[in-house]
Formats: structure tokens, C-alpha cells, sequence
């Protein structure tokens, strides 16, 4: 089921960034549509079914892939998919042959395929016998029985190297088996095999040298090395470490490492290394990191506690968490891995001690209008001194398992696509953001709780929610899509917010004169915006007095009138999901479109002027879902008159504490919020506003005003003197 929930939110997410219709196989392809997929004996579940074309089958390649243990990647700039699995990397693009292998970003293989990758139906398909190159499995395809088989090549010689047991005494430094030596301090297993491990050392070290899988069941160790790691694993095939039932065993690293610059770690390895077992492991790592790996580390059971000055566990290669408890103190990273990090199951708590250069926000003053939020710095990571507690380059993807963590520095951070899809997931930042997204940010289940944080949840790009419980606290912006320095800005003004002394950004506006106009933002402000049919807007109700100074994009439906598209760039889409949000800052700020179509959105938005509950610089829409944002007056950003679903915008005047009640024509009560900051505006919208009903505002038992739903958007009373917000209209 966790497999299904995330190719659902990957398919929204890729036809809402490309644009792509649904594409139909070609006319000289035949859908077979009763075909199944066998992987090693067990059944695939797919929802595209596969295609035969000029007598090539093509199959759907993200459900295969990821049944082989690959994570996949689509770029819809280029139209190209990328997977990883094992250190390698396989790249293709659609309507081409192609399909590059690559290790550490160098090209070392490349295939034709019969047919070239396709997107049908919203899936990309691949040609079956590619399959068989890539992964270097055995591929068949049964017509009569409609039946694709892949297996994967059998072993003779596959656990012979477990018929090598032998036994490792650390206190007397005493072993036996083949392959294991003993010489001064260092133990050596030079050949494959099954080694128990026991006793006491203050200054001894484990050797692993072969290009065999080895096995170290650690029984009740205490292992330190005064001159770097207490284990090295310098080569394997793969090594095991067993954590033996009800045992616990520590390691423990002390003064300057010996063995050369590339040895950092407490326990260190070259190769794939897994750690499992009903024990605990308990590490120490006074020099550098707690765990080490070059190739790829994951762990399946077991108890890991670790204290390291530097990162916790540091992964060139895909770190994957599928159960037992890992427990991390660190002054660097808590988990990092330099491709995928991968969380199925289990428990991770992580406290990262590092010291982070604090976002500092501030008001622009300088006159009356002071008013405009501005970003006083927001400085660039100092990878020198991070201190994040989950952080990955290439992929990270959370589908289960329990993550807590706490940290001065950005609590999970993932330099490309970051993945949602179960788990609970409880993050406190101090200074910094709960989740900071370089690229995509898909979110289709699990409960995040953030608890702290200056930006809740950041992407660079684009944000999809089709699921999930989320509880966001934030000081600045509750939800983000673009960051600061990016193309359409920060907040209100669609530029960056920065001071001119600290950004060189073209688009930066200057804050409004008294009258309301600035010498390069006149064109732009509400009152001077036409809609489609070039006419002048209509100014909000109230807003002929003198006082009456319109918001630069505020005052116009949707953001700015030109909007009409969903932004490839930067853009939040919600279609499901239960989201509540507690902002100092914009609840929701889109620096291209904003999109709600489903689930329950709540956004309490502290009411400071510069700010607004759900802000965007584009196309703002809502066709669906029960949504309600509260905030201040000053910078009202109504969605599009072209939404599907009636939306209520309504000035109230409420205190913290109160409760802001909207009943219809009858005097039936529709909506009742209790609000957490002091507020001047409520937009609500469910399917129970309907139109032609009329519908009245009240805060406790004072009335706020009516009105009758006409439209999608319907505006509730007046703002009081001072800044007020637009009217919103077409899309």
C-alpha cells in the first residue's frame, strides 16, 4: 500500500509540474491488460498495464524499478528519468533508445534499447529486455500466459563463505578460524566468514580484508582504540555486524587517527556494511563521525546508540533505516548520506548539539510605512559546520519508521527530490527551518509535527500534499515554495524583501509613499490593474476614503492579474491531507502559484503587517477542500473569483482567544473557529458555502458583517483605516 500511495503522489506531482496529457499507447501497440509481473517469485503491483509494440514489451518502470530496490527520479524540465540502486546510476530520457549507466557521476556504460521510453498514461514505460542489461537478470515473457518473469541469477557459491566460522577474543587477543590473525593491536579477518566476537581491549582494532562477505557477531565487546576506528572495514564483499541477543557492546575511538585522512569514523567501511541483531551497540566517536561508510549502510533491527563529534552516520552511498532503534547525539549532522536516505520502519532520535548562524527577520521601518516585512539575513549553509539532523543529496524518502528530532540547525534538509509518504515524523528547530527542500517536496501521508522552526516546510521548487497530518509552528512562513534570491521573490511584493544595501535583485520595490504609490510600483498596485477585458477593477468595498492604500498584488485575483497558469517554478499544490499551521510570518507563501483542491488546511497567522495568512505571486486558487486562514488585514491576498469552490473573505476584528462563528440565512451555524492570535480578516471556504445563501460573520456575539454568496468570492465587511486588501477576480 506504501508502494501505491507514493506512485499516486509522484504521478500528480509530474503531470502538475510537465503539463503532460495522458498519453495512449501508439496505434500499432497493443495494451495487455490482463499481463502480470513476477520479480523472483513474488507478484509486482502496477496500475499501468504493460504494452506490446512491434513485438517488444514494455512494462512500467518506476513499479519495476523500485521493486528492484531502485529509487527513481523524473525530470519534467527535461523529460528525463533518472534511478539509482548500488552506487550506479541509470539515466534515460523519453522518445529516445539510450540508457546511460553511470558510478560516481562518470559514464561507465551505456544500451540501446529495441523501442524508446515512452510516457503512457501518465507512466513511463521501458522495454522489458532492457531490464535485462541493466540489472543483469534473467527476463521472459510467456505470451499465452501473459506473464513477465524476471529472476534474478542464481549463486552456487552465494553463502559459502559461512561455512568459515571462528572466534575473536579481545581480552586475550586470541582468534581462530581462517583468515584470522592477530598482530600487535590489530585483529585481521582476511578471509570470509562467520566470527564471534567477545571480551574487553582499551587499545586494540578490528581489521576486515577480503573481497568476501564477512560476519561479526559482537557478544558483549568493549572495544577502544587510543589511534583511530576500533573497526575498520577496509574491504568486503559485504560485511554483517550481529548484534547478539540481550548483549551490549560498545566502541569507542580516541586521539588522532593513524590510518590516512580517509579513515573517519568510529567504526569505518569501504564496503556495504548492515547492522542487525536483538543487541546494542553503543559508539563513541570522540574524533570524528559515529559510523563511516563509502558504499552503501543500512540497518534492520537492533539498538545504536551514538555519541560523535562530527556526524552521527555519514553515507557516500544510500543509507537505508528499515528497523531497530538508532539514538544519535552529534555535533554535525545527525544522518547524512551523499545519494539516497531511505526510512521504511523503525525508531530514530536524533539531538544535533552544533551551533547554526540563527534566519533573522525584522520589520522595515523608516517612515509610516514600515509596515513591509524585510529578511535581515538568511545565510547560506556552512556545510563546515552543520549541524541538520537529516540531510541527502540525491533522494530522501521517508515512508515509515518514527524520527524525532532536535537541533539549532535545519532539522531535515535534502538537496534534491524529498519524498513523504508515512512514518511520524516530530522536528524542532531552534534558529533554523523543519524541512528544507532543494528541489521537489512531495508530501502523500505519515503525520509531520514540527514543533519549532523559523520556515516550517521550504521548497525551492515545488510542493505537493496529497496526504497526511501536519502540524506546522513556525516563527517566519509556515509553508514555502521558492526561498529567498529566487525568481519571483519573497512574499508581497514578488521580489526579494531583502534592503537595497543587501541584494543586488532588480525586481526589489521600494515600501509605498503616502499616497500609496511608489515611482516602479504604480503600474502594479490593485487600483491600476485591468482585468481581461481591460476595464478598470473595481476598488474594494470601503476603500475610497483617503486612507485607502492598495496592496501591490494583493488587490487582484489570483496575485497578479497576468497569472493565469500553474508556475513550473515555484508552485504549492494541496489536494488532500489534514494541515494546521501557526505562523509569525505568511501561513502559506507561494512565490509562483498556490493551488487547494482537498483536504482541511487550517493557517492561524500572526497579525503583523507585511505578512498574510496565504500568500502568492501568481495564480491562487481554491476548488476544493475546507479551508481557513486567519491573519491580520494588511496584505489580504484572495484567491481567484475562477475558483471552484465559494470562498468567504471576511474583516473581523478578534482577539486572541475569541471565537469567530459563520452562520447562514437561517442562522444555522457553518463554520466556528477559535483564533490563537489576535486577527482583522478570515477566508473560509468548504462545499457547505453555497450560492445564493447569505451568510453572516460574528466574533463571539458582536456581528462582523454579511454577505450573499454570488460568486466564488464573496467579501464580509470593510477594513478598518490604514492598509487594506484587494478584492481578488479572474484567474
Amino acid at each position: 500500500m506504501k508502494r501505491k500511495k507514493y506512485l499516486i503522489c509522484m504521478t500528480a506531482s509530474a503531470m502538475l509540474i510537465s503539463g503532460t496529457c495522458c498519453a495512449a499507447p501508439a496505434e500499432n501497440a497493443e495494451r495487455v491488460n490482463e499481463a502480470s509481473i513476477i520479480y523472483d517469485g513474488v507478484p509486482l503491483e502496477f496500475d499501468v498495464a504493460p504494452v506490446n509494440e512491434n513485438g517488444t514489451i514494455l512494462v512500467p518502470m518506476r513499479a519495476v524499478f523500485e521493486a528492484l530496490g531502485a529509487k527513481v527520479k523524473w525530470d519534467a524540465q527535461t523529460q528525463s528519468v533518472s534511478a539509482r540502486k548500488s552506487s550506479k546510476t541509470y539515466a534515460m530520457t523519453l522518445g529516445e533508445k539510450t540508457i546511460s549507466v553511470s558510478k560516481n557521476d562518470e559514464v561507465t556504460n551505456t544500451s540501446t534499447a529495441e523501442e524508446a521510453l515512452q510516457l503512457i498514461d501518465d507512466r513511463t514505460m521501458i522495454p522489458l529486455r532492457a531490464l535485462s542489461e541493466l540489472f543483469g537478470l534473467d527476463v521472459d515473457w510467456n505470451d499465452e500466459t501473459k506473464t513477465v518473469t524476471l529472476r534474478t541469477p542464481e549463486n552456487e557459491d552465494v553463502d559459502s563463505w559461512k561455512e568459515n566460522t571462528g572466534y575473536v577474543d579481545l581480552s586475550a587477543m586470541i582468534v581462530s578460524g581462517s583468515g584470522a590473525s592477530v598482530s600487535g593491536k590489530i585483529v585481521t579477518i582476511a578471509k570470509g566468514g562467520d566470527f564471534t566476537v567477545e571480551g574487553v581491549n582499551t587499545d586494540a582494532q578490528i581489521v576486515v580484508d577480503t573481497d568476501e562477505k564477512v560476519r561479526l557477531r559482537l557478544n558483549g565487546i568493549n572495544l577502544t582504540n587510543t589511534e583511530g576506528a576500533p573497526l575498520y572495514i577496509k574491504s568486503a564483499d559485504k560485511c554483517y555486524i550481529t548484534l547478539e541477543e540481550g548483549t551490549d557492546n560498545t566502541l569507542t575511538d580516541g586521539g588522532e587517527y593513524t590510518d590516512g585522512q580517509e579513515i573517519n569514523g568510529c567504526i569505518y567501511s569501504s564496503d556495504n556494511l548492515e547492522i542487525k541483531g536483538k543487541g546494542m551497540l553503543n559508539i563513541n566517536a570522540n574524533v570524528y563521525h559515529g559510523i563511516a561508510a563509502k558504499d552503501n549502510f543500512e540497518i534492520t533491527n537492533g539498538v545504536l546508540n551514538i555519541n560523535s563529534r562530527g556526524d552521527g552516520i555519514h553515507v557516500k552511498d544510500t543509507a537505508g533505516f528499515y528497523g531497530g532503534t538508532v539514538n544519535i547525539t552529534s555535533a554535525g549532522d545527525g544522518i547524512q548520506s551523499e545519494s539516497i536516505l531511505d526510512i521504511t520502519d523503525g525508531i530514530i532520535n536524533i539531538s544535533c548539539t552544533g551551533e547554526a548562524t540563527a534566519d533573522v527577520y525584522g520589520l522595515k521601518t523608516g517612515g509610516p510605512h514600515d509596515w513591509q516585512q524585510a529578511v535581515v539575513s538568511e545565510p547560506e549553509d556552512d556545510e563546515s559546520t552543520s549541524s541538520k539532523g537529516l540531510k541527502a543529496e540525491w533522494m530522501m524518502d521517508i515512508s515509515g519508521g518514527e524520527v524525532t528530532v532536535c537541533s539549532n540547525d535545519t532539522c531535515i534538509k535534502c538537496d534534491s527530490e524529498l519524498n513523504i509518504s508515512g512514518g511520524a515524523i516530530t522536528l524542532t528547530s531552534e534558529v533554523k527551518k523543519g524541512i528544507k527542500g532543494m528541489e521537489d517536496i512531495n508530501i502523500c501521508g505519515g503525520v509531520i509535527d514540527i514543533k519549532k522552526s523559523t520556515e516550517g516546510i521550504e521548497t525551492k521548487r515545488i510542493m505537493t500534499i496529497t496526504d497526511g497530518d501536519i502540524n506546522v509552528i513556525a516563527s517566519d512562513d509556515g509553508m514555502n515554495a521558492g526561498g529567498i534570491g529566487t525568481e519571483g521573490g519573497r512574499g508581497g511584493f514578488g521580489g526579494d524583501m531583502r534592503p537595497p544595501e543587501m541584494t543586488d535583485n532588480a525586481d526589489f520595490r521600494k515600501p509605498p509613499r503616502p499616497d500609496g504609490m511608489t515611482e516602479d510600483t504604480g503600474a502594479a498596485m490593485g487600483m491600476r490593474e485591468r482585468n481581461s477585458g481591460n476595464e478598470p477593477m473595481a476598488l474594494p468595498p470601503g476603500s475610497e476614503g483617503e486612507d485607502f492604500i492598495p496592496m501591490p498584488h494583493g488587490g487582484v485575483p489570483g496575485g497578479r492579474a497576468f497569472s493565469e497558469t500553474i508556475s513550473t517554478e515555484h508552485h504549492i499544490q494541496i489536494d488532500g491531507g489534514n494541515i494546521y499551521i501557526n505562523a509569525g510570518g505568511d501561513g502559506i507563501d507561494s512565490n509562483g502559484s498556490l493551488i487547494i483542491s482537498g483536504g482541511s488546511v487550517t493557517v492561524d497567522e500572526a497579525a503583523v503587517g507585511g505578512n498574510s495568512a496565504l500568500d502568492h505571486d501568481g495564480l491562487f486558487m481554491i476548488n476544493g477542500g475546507t479551508v481557513t486562514a486567519v491573519g491580520a488585514a494588511s496584505m489580504i491576498e484572495n484567491p481567484s473569483a475562477s475558483s471552484e469552490q465559494n470562498i468567504i473573505s471576511a474583516y473581523i476584528s478578534a482577539n486572541a482567544g475569541q471565537t469567530v462563528t459563520i452562520n447562514d440565512k437561517d442562522g444555522k451555524q457553518v463554520y466556528s473557529y477559535e483564533v490563537t492570535n489576535a486577527a482583522g480578516h478570515i477566508m473560509f471556504s468548504s462545499p457547505d458555502i453555497a450560492s445564493g445563501n447569505t451568510y453572516t460573520v460574528y466574533v463571539d456575539t458582536a456581528e462582523q458583517g454579511s454577505g450573499t454568496a454570488e460568486s466564488a468570492l464573496t467579501i464580509i465587511g470593510t477594513p478598518t483605516a490604514g492598509f487594506r486588501g484587494g478584492m481578488g477576480g479572474r484567474k
